[in-house]
Formats: structure tokens, C-alpha cells, sequence
């Protein structure tokens, strides 16, 4: 370990890739050295000596692009084997679907991109990253403790106070009263999330500067392009906003049907405010399948839409430990969960269609 150390710091790649061999002899794991979290080989070091003849990169930057060269030998290995370990030491071994598949072809050939044209993600990205993901996912906390509070309480409300009635009898249809108070809880919603994403990307910005903040990198035609960051992560906001739609819509059919204020902001607030630990307690039973069928189940998209987040250096909430709101994950496809969601949505506006137009208002 010591010599792989000094050999690491002096450049002496040869000495490293002796070192990477003889460690690959005695440990059932490979050649792991230099660092807990990767494990080299030799065919790694070769390929790092060859972009780094001269011995011009530092310390930090050689563990970075060795880590980046022995992720994508495993991509390469995983799709010429066609089996990926999802968990490296409980040995969890799948076979690799079309679609996983593409999406581990177009990492390897963003990983080369990105070495081509030296945009590796450092350290330095992963903290403002980290930083701009807590900011929104703290201010998405509180929207959604706002927005169910509104959602709940503006039918039911209305009729506490007989303020309703003056809609009622006026001469506009009960129906266009309801798309009314649906489209201006959405009109807050997606306010309050521009701000907020505005907000926070522009001040990271600020903080970090532009110049270490790396697009999203994807495939398109053959050939990797970019997405600025600033557009990423409004995208991203409103993607990892699904589960407020889902809070709102379920407080406002609450409301409709119970024509209780207490009742519908009390459940949706519960849920809003419990969702870490329903998260964690559901990840306990994460291998059964009925587990996929559950609302919570469906609403992480970021993982569908951006596959390729972490080439940018980019840690979504659940990966930086922020237990707020946080949804589990699961096996279902993004389109089953567009679909899940849309029907599911679907239901829910027809129940307090059905409870604020069909049904007489007392």
C-alpha cells in the first residue's frame, strides 16, 4: 500500500500497475489500493499512463479519472457479459434489459467525451451540487406544506363561511368553478417552483461559479450533447415535483369530498411531512412486488429522465441523505409510472369532480 502510495504520487505508473497485479493475486475483490471506495487494475493504470505520459495530472485528478476509467471498463464488461452487479458486495447479479442496456453504451461513450474534453466532475462540483439540491428539496418541503394547506382548504373552507354560495348561484357553471380553483392551485405551484429554481440556480451560480457547474451530458444521434445547467435543473425541479401534483390533487379531492378543512389539510400535510419515513419503512419490503403499486412507489422520475445525472456530478436528494419527502424507489419502468401516475391523477379529479359538481352543496 505504501509503495502504491509513492508510486501514485511520483507518476510512476509502471510501479503502479505492479502493484495493481500483485494486489490482484491476493484479494478476492481484485487489485483494491490507494483508496477504500475503487478498486484499479493494471489495464486502468495503462490506459491513465497513456492520457498522462508526462505526469501533469495531480493526486486528485489521478484518482479521478482512474475512478472514471475503472467505471467504464465495468459498463464494458457488464454489457459483453450481458449480467450487471447492481451491489458490488452482496453480489446482486441482473441480466441486462435493451433498455439498460443503451443507456450503459451511452455512458461509456459520454465517460470518453467527457475525458476528451476534460469535463470529469471534481469534488468541488459534488458540494455546489449538493448544495443547490438541498436548497430546493428544503423549499420544495415548504411549498408542499403550503400548496396542501391551499389545496385543502379552499373548497371546504368556502363552504364553512357560505362564501361558496355566491359562486353557486351565480350564472357560471358549477364546472368551470372547479377547473377554476384546480388551474389556480397549479398557477401556484409552478410560480413557486420557477422562483425557487431560479433562486437557487442563480445563487449557486453565484457562489460556485459558472465555469465548474457541468451540463447534462445524453446521447442524441449517435453523438453526445449537451444541456446547460441552468435548463437541467429546472427540468429537474419539475420532474422532482410529481410528488407535490400528487399531494395537491389529494388534498383538494380530500376537501371536495369531506367538505372537512381539518380532515383534508391534516391527511395530505401528514403525508407530506411523513414522507421519509413512509419512504424507509417501504424500503424494508423493497423485493416485493406490490410495493411497485404504491403512489410513493412511482413518483422518483429523475432516474428514468436522467440517466445520465451522475456524469455531471449531480446528487439528487435521496444520494445526499435529505429525508424530506423523500419517495422509495422501485423496478417499474418510466412508462409504467407516467401511466400510473396520469390514471391515478385521473381518479382523483373525477372523485371531487364528483363531489363539488354532482353533489348538492348544503
Amino acid at each position: 500500500f505504501d509503495a502504491s502510495k509513492k508510486a501514485l504520487y511520483e507518476h510512476n505508473y509502471k510501479s503502479l500497475c505492479d502493484a495493481a497485479d500483485l494486489m490482484a493475486g491476493y484479494s478476492n475483490f481484485g487489485s483494491q489500493f490507494l483508496d477504500s471506495t475503487y478498486f484499479y487494475n493494471s489495464t486502468s493504470i495503462k490506459e491513465l499512463s497513456t492520457f498522462d505520459p508526462e505526469g501533469k495530472l495531480s493526486v486528485a485528478e489521478t484518482y479521478r479519472y482512474l475512478s472514471t476509467i475503472t467505471y467504464r471498463e465495468n459498463y464494458k464488461e457488464a454489457l459483453e457479459q450481458g449480467i450487471e452487479n447492481t451491489n458490488y458486495y452482496e453480489g446482486n447479479y441482473q441480466l441486462l434489459s435493451q433498455t439498460r442496456r443503451k443507456e450503459l453504451e451511452d455512458k461509456i461513450q459520454i465517460i470518453n467525451y467527457q475525458m476528451e474534453e476534460n469535463k470529469l466532475p471534481d469534488d468541488s462540483v459534488v458540494i455546489a451540487n449538493t448544495g443547490l439540491v438541498s436548497s430546493l428539496t428544503i423549499a420544495k418541503f415548504f411549498l408542499s406544506l403550503l400548496l396542501a394547506i391551499i389545496a385543502g382548504s379552499c373548497i371546504s373552507s368556502e363552504l364553512a363561511t357560505g362564501s361558496i354560495k355566491s359562486l353557486i348561484i351565480a350564472p357560471v357553471k358549477r364546472w368551470k368553478i372547479f377547473v377554476a380553483k384546480i388551474l389556480s392551485i397549479l398557477t401556484l405551484l409552478f410560480v413557486g417552483s420557477f422562483i425557487i429554481t431560479a433562486t437557487s440556480t442563480i445563487a449557486t451560480q453565484l457562489l460556485f461559479g459558472n465555469e465548474i457547474l457541468l451540463p447534462y451530458f445524453h446521447v442524441a444521434n449517435g453523438s453526445v450533447k449537451e444541456m446547460p445547467y441552468f435548463i437541467f435543473t429546472f427540468i429537474y425541479f419539475f420532474v422532482d415535483n410529481i410528488s407535490m401534483i400528487f399531494y395537491v390533487f389529494l388534498a383538494f379531492t380530500i376537501s371536495c369530498m369531506s367538505k372537512n378543512t381539518a380532515v383534508a389539510v391534516g391527511t395530505s400535510i401528514s403525508l407530506v411531512m411523513g414522507g421519509g419515513i413512509i419512504g424507509g419503512v417501504l424500503s424494508l419490503f423493497k423485493r416485493q412486488r406490490w410495493i411497485d403499486f404504491l403512489p410513493t412507489s412511482n413518483m422518483n422520475l429523475i432516474s428514468g429522465i436522467f440517466p445520465h445525472i451522475d456524469r455531471m456530478g449531480f446528487m439528487t436528494s435521496d444520494e445526499a441523505g435529505i429525508f424530506l419527502g423523500v419517495t422509495t424507489s422501485s423496478n417499474n419502468s418510466l412508462t409504467f409510472s407516467l401511466i400510473y401516475l396520469l390514471v391515478i391523477s385521473a381518479i382523483m379529479i373525477l372523485i371531487a369532480y364528483d363531489g363539488f359538481v354532482k353533489r348538492d352543496i348544503q
